[in-house]
């Protein structure tokens, strides 16, 4: 008997089947703990593969650019913002 996933949406849509490729998480880590402004490199990737998102925290908003294989962030102002009240992540992944 075959196996597999399959997540569909309350209205019925399918939203994800075992049969696709999805993304490959590479790294999950605190920019804050590394530092601000700081860079991370991944030379054993293409930059055309690799990509990463933000997710704001620590009451600071930061910008995160990418230059070929390398992330950089940096404060996006000089303001404390209390609605990024919980910690802050930045997720690498393949496409």
């Amino acid at each position: 008997m075959p196996s597999g996933i399959e997540i569909f949406s309350p209205d019925g849509q399918l939203i994800m089947d075992g049969s696709g490729r999805y993304a490959r998480v590479i790294e999950m880590f605190d920019p804050f703990a590394i530092g601000v402004p700081g860079t991370r490199s991944y030379p054993n990737f293409s930059p055309d593969d690799i990509n990463a998102i933000i997710t704001q925290g620590r009451s600071r908003v930061l910008t995160l650019t990418q230059s070929g294989s390398t992330f950089s962030w940096e404060y996006a102002d000089s303001y404390a913002w209390p609605e990024f009240s919980g910690e802050a992540r930045i997720t690498v992944f393949v496409r």
